[in-house]
């Protein structure tokens, strides 16, 4: 996955070194993970996967 995408597959989000799936899903519950709603699948917003990573500095072109 691109590091600086919009929102990633919870697939994805587990690539990039999230933690587990039910552990995304408690993060969001609690307000430190945002989750969205795209055509029926749910997507993790890029920025807030990024913070929980501590990869926030990471600049496009970066990974590729």
């Amino acid at each position: 996955p691109h590091p600086m995408a919009v929102a990633y597959t919870i697939a994805d989000a587990l690539a990039m070194g999230a933690p587990g799936r039910t552990t995304i899903y408690k993060l969001s519950a609690r307000g430190e993970l945002k989750l969205l709603r795209v055509a029926g699948r749910t997507l993790v917003d890029g920025d807030s996967l990024r913070r929980l990573l501590g990869a926030s500095s990471v600049t496009p072109g970066q990974g590729q």
